[in-house]
């Protein structure tokens, strides 16, 4: 049977190219039709036109609010009653139509908000009295303990315990907000009566609560997976150079780590739920709706919510790109109002929270003396020569405006961060516009999006912070002459002058247009389609001055090198959404299909032998490395790198989904999603996949049974199965690439070329495939009082990719990417909300949650015999080895090495012997897994106060049940390195004599718990501030304190993914303390 080429078969996908077109022409059609309206409609908001003859005033003020969103209130007793007006007001605001209606009479009027208060005329003399009411809920019962304040002050008291409340000194118009836990607050806009009675219902809003769960949205309510999320306003006192790390601790389940320091330009490692794979383990980023790949394109201020779609039938939708779970982003939006303008901005510097604990020059010295080995006179601290005065600025500014039709929300944020790493540096400025378009009766919505990045960076140089460690302290930075020291007697370099001798600049820009559009066909069925363009362009350049000690030992004179990388990416979508709800059944259906097409573009090129430094890296030809290979008697006399490449490459994503959210009663829920999705980067044989998710609620608290237990007001059942995938591998992996071989040679008189094939062929590559199953619970107890969730789940991933052993010689390479290999986890995931004080002037809430998670690899070879295990993290020195072990019934994370028993009599190793076989201690065989780098348990702890008008956040988080390889006291404390390296002070009182081995004795529990962010605000009263509605200010300090046993710099380096986790070496840029003051203002 004849195979079919990519994407099956040419009908099916020009049956999605031509839905998607489809979809796409007929919105811009409608569009355009309705464009011309626009500009009407924005003036609409703010002015309009009254016409009416011999009419009463009421009737002016039903035509004002029928054309407006405003709501009048008004006693009609204090009208005139027989009293008839007219009214020609043309393109007039409300306040200037009001002005001409009271003037002639004994009334005048307030704005709150979007009210309008009509009062006598009298009434501003703001006569204050007493009022007083009673508090009930919706059966009538009366509500002890209801806070009834006057709104903006703290005057007000507390229900009795028959609901009743008195205010005294009350002024007319002035507001009073009623709050209960587990209830909806209101508020009353006081009027000539004194006496209010309120009835108080049921808080269901977060129920109601519309979700974001990809290509849709549903209410809380109707989530039948494990779903969670973060509104911005509740960690809009978190600083942070990514998005990401806002969030970080704040979800159970969600881990994000900075496993190489403090370093504004590192991106953070992200997992949900844990490692699934030897591969790539990142979760699938989306906002608004597009595949960004990384959050370069959006910053932290522009971010209104984060979902997090944590189990396989939550991901699912999004098929082979579903497996590593899904962060989908919602950018801010503007809001229908008066044009606003919002201004946030910090400033912050860093200071080292910790250095290594290592000789001082005296101390190096008076060692030197002791072992009768020469030392320098010079007394440098090579750590602080590494380091730089910093800061970090950062402002953003947005406008935004809108009507009932249109709306829209610009910003431009600046970042400029100058890092503690000597040269390191980030400057960013990016900008992004959102517009939210209505016509045809609401009936047509069209939605663009616009950003625009640029970042200017220098990266620091993580291996100069292990060399600076290493460094002799009386050794001088430079000599008498002004020119750096060296040290070649040692066979090292000196770190400073290698690092102010390069130069270097990086530059990144990305564009994303975004444009989605949905049209109302009739009630209940949308369809729309969506079009999204992505460019980035990055290019370095870097140059090493001839006076680099390397490069002159070598006589080379000046190395070169620039890189750019450009990509492209288009995505295209067309949607069919149907929403139907009858009885006590509702319906929700959608269809999608997906087109995504990615191409990037690399270049390189590296020269020397240049005759000056003074052109750097922008004028590349100038090197007679590359434009004079050899002299003119064939050889090759100049030293030196000279090098040029470059490369395309691409790939192609098709998807066919669908969804069917169906709920009964509100009570009884059931989501099921398919996804048929094809790739181009796999195996003829495997271009597509079958993925899809399955998932019930079943709200138990809405059932009779229940009615008695008045503790429970909320309890779901949750359960759901779903299989999704992860391509973990690059483009052409399935494929028998061809690459040059050598170096060109001359034949016959001709220059030829030789080429060779890169890797085997595998026809049958696919995508790993996850299967998992999810069990949750989400519950509100004590009046709402306390709310969270519960998840247990067990996922296992199947057809795991890896660098196979191939047979040779019926394949050419002796290995083969395939999929062999299989990885189980599970783990339970807990959340807890409390309100703890919401009724006194101290307000209190404190948000808890905790994970646990464990792997097994569970099969690495197809094969029939043992399969051969993998080895990783190299160590310093020579036969050291590696760190870690990946092998069938271990765990991602092993460590595997021997156990230390103690030392000799001569400060020698004595290691323990393992194998019961062979007598005595044998390197080879006496080795086990000795530890684990990857946590089992994360929690994480936030507790938010107010009084009045500040505000007070501590957040915590922590990780537990996990070891740390202190790869630095292998290379450092040991006086075997002395002196041709700096030592730790530790080892002045350690017994070893011997070379350094590795063992669990470098081992360390890395458990910590730390105090992440401290933050407190004040929100100033504006209320009499011209032209200004918020204004807070606010300080913080980041890292404040970790409390742990761990010996080293941080029990977080080494990240806590990948397959090396907990791996400490030093070379990492430092962690530091941050401290921030910022402002908020509103205009």
């Amino acid at each position: 049977m004849k195979k079919k080429s990519f994407l099956m078969s040419a009908k099916w996908r020009e049956y999605g190219r031509r839905l998607a077109i489809v979809c796409l022409v007929n919105i811009l059609l409608l569009l355009s039709t309705a464009y011309t309206g626009y500009a009407k409609n924005i003036s609409q908001e703010k002015r309009i036109t009254v016409k009416m003859q011999n009419v009463s005033i009421v009737d002016v003020f039903k035509e004002i609010q029928a054309k407006t969103d405003f709501d009048f209130f008004y006693k009609n007793e204090q009208l005139p009653q027989s009293k008839k007006i007219s009214v020609d007001a043309k393109d007039l605001s409300v306040e200037e139509i009001l002005n001409r209606v009271l003037k002639s009479t004994n009334l005048t009027f307030k704005l709150v908000d979007t009210d309008i208060v009509i009062s006598p005329l009298q009434q501003n003399k703001q006569e204050k009295r007493k009022i007083s009411g009673k508090v009930i809920d919706s059966k009538g019962l009366p509500l002890p303990g209801v806070s009834v304040v006057i709104e903006g002050t703290t005057r007000g008291g507390v229900t009795d315990f028959d609901g009743n409340y008195e205010i005294d000194n009350v002024e007319s118009n002035q507001v009073i907000l009623y709050s209960f836990i587990g209830m909806t607050s209101q508020r009353l806009i006081v009027s000539a009566a004194t006496s209010f009675d309120i009835t108080l219902q049921d808080d269901t809003q977060g129920l109601e609560e519309v979700v974001v769960i990809g290509y849709g949205a549903v209410q809380r309510k109707q989530i039948t997976s494990s779903v969670a999320t973060v509104d911005t306003d509740d960690i809009a006192k978190v600083t942070a150079s990514s998005p990401v790390q806002q969030i970080q601790g704040r979800v159970a389940g969600l881990t994000v780590s900075t496993p190489k320091g403090s370093d504004p330009n590192a991106s953070p490692d992200i997992l949900i739920r844990g490692v699934t794979s030897t591969g790539g383990q990142s979760p699938l980023i989306i906002v608004d709706g597009v595949a960004v790949g990384s959050l370069d394109i959006v910053a932290p201020e522009d971010i209104a919510t984060f979902s997090i779609l944590k189990d396989g039938s939550a991901a699912a939708i999004y098929g082979s790109r579903g497996t590593n779970g899904v962060i989908l982003i919602t950018t801010k939006e503007g809001k229908e109002s008066k044009p606003t303008v919002e201004y946030s901005g910090y400033y912050a510097f860093d200071q080292i929270s910790k250095r290594p604990d290592i000789l001082t020059a005296d101390e190096f010295r008076a060692l030197g003396n002791k072992m009768g080995v020469a030392t320098g006179d010079a007394s440098t601290d090579w750590y602080d020569e590494m380091l730089q005065s910093n800061h970090n600025t950062v402002h953003n500014i947005a406008f935004s405006a809108g009507n009932k039709n249109s709306n829209y929300r610009a910003s431009i944020n600046y970042m400029d961060n100058k890092g503690v790493a000597l040269e390191s540096f980030k400057k960013n400025l990016s900008g992004r516009i959102n517009i939210n378009h209505k016509a045809i009766n609401d009936r047509l919505n069209v939605r663009l999006s616009l950003s625009a990045s640029q970042a200017k960076y220098r990266l620091a140089d993580y291996g100069a912070f292990g060399s600076v460690a290493k460094f002799n302290p009386t050794r001088p930075v430079y000599e008498e002459n002004g020119e750096f020291a060296t040290f070649q007697e040692f066979g090292v370099d000196n770190p400073i002058g290698n690092i102010l001798n390069y130069s270097t600049e990086n530059i990144k820009k990305v564009l994303l247009a975004n444009v989605f559009a949905e049209f109302e066909v009739v009630k209940g069925l949308t369809v729309g389609g969506r079009a999204a363009w992505k460019v980035e362009d990055a290019n370095s350049g870097s140059y090493t001055s001839s006076k680099n000690e390397n490069l002159a030992k070598d006589d080379i004179k000046g190395v070169a090198s620039t890189s750019s990388f450009y990509s492209y990416k288009y995505t295209y979508e067309g949607n069919i959404n149907y929403r139907k709800r009858f009885d006590k059944h509702d319906f929700n259906v959608m269809a999608n299909y997906t087109h995504e097409e990615d191409t990037w573009y690399t270049y390189s090129m590296s020269n020397s032998g240049f005759v000056n430094d003074k052109f750097l890296w922008h004028s590349i030809g100038s090197g007679l490395k590359l434009t004079n290979p050899v002299n003119d008697d064939g050889v090759q006399d100049l030293n030196g790198p000279a090098s040029m490449g470059s490369g395309r490459s691409e790939k192609i994503l098709e998807s066919w989904r669908g969804r069917l959210v169906y709920t009964y009663d509100d009570k009884y829920a059931l989501t099921v999603s398919y996804n048929r999705e094809g790739s181009s980067i796999f195996g003829e044989n495997n271009k597509w996949g079958n993925f899809y998710g399955v998932s019930a609620g079943w709200t138990i608290s809405d059932e009779a049974f229940m009615e008695n237990l008045s503790f429970v007001n909320y309890l779901k059942l949750r359960v759901g199965y779903g299989e999704t995938g992860n391509p973990a591998t690059g483009p052409y992996n399935s494929l028998s690439t061809v690459v040059q071989e050598g170096l060109p040679y001359v034949f016959n008189g001709n220059v030829v070329s030789a080429y060779a094939l890169e890797k085997n062929p595998n026809p049958d590559l696919k995508w790993e495939r996850k299967k998992e199953y999810n069990i949750g619970f989400d519950y509100a107890l004590a009046k709402n009082r306390f709310d969270g969730s519960v998840d247990l789940y067990s996922r296992k991933t199947d057809d795991m990719l890896y660098s196979a052993a191939a047979p040779v010689p019926s394949l050419i390479k002796p290995t083969i990417v395939s999929n062999i290999g299989e990885i189980s986890s599970k783990g339970i995931e807990l959340s807890i909300n409390a309100k703890i004080l919401q009724d006194t002037e101290v307000k209190w809430n404190a948000n808890f949650n905790a994970s646990y998670n464990v792997n097994e690899v569970e099969k690495l070879s197809n094969a029939d015999e043992e399969p051969v295990p993998f080895y990783a993290g190299d160590l310093p020195g020579n036969g050291l080895g590696s760190a870690y072990r990946v092998k069938e019934g271990g765990s991602i994370g092993d460590f595997y090495g021997p156990r230390f028993d103690k030392f000799d009599e001569n400060g020698g190793w004595v290691f323990k012997d393992l194998n019961d076989e062979v007598e005595g201690y044998h390197a080879d065989t006496d080795k086990e897994v000795i530890g684990n780098g990857m946590p089992n348990y994360f929690v994480g702890l936030t507790n938010s106060l107010e009084y009045k008008r500040f505000d007070l956040e501590i957040f915590m988080r922590g990780a537990l049940d996990y070891q740390v390889l202190n790869v630095g006291r292998i290379y450092m404390e040991n006086l075997d390195k002395f002196p041709q390296s700096n030592i730790y002070t530790s080892a002045l009182s350690s017994p070893l004599r011997a070379p350094s081995q590795y063992s669990d004795y470098y081992l360390e529990d890395g458990d910590y718990l730390k105090i992440q962010n401290i933050s407190l605000g004040y929100t100033f009263d504006t209320s009499k501030w011209k032209n200004v509605s918020y204004a807070k200010l606010y300080v913080s300090c980041s890292n404040v304190h970790t409390f742990t046993n761990y010996s080293g710099l941080s029990p977080e380096l080494g990240g806590h993914s990948g397959i090396t986790p907990g791996f400490d070496n030093l070379n990492f840029y430092p962690v530091t303390r941050t401290f921030t003051i910022g402002a908020v203002v509103k205009f």
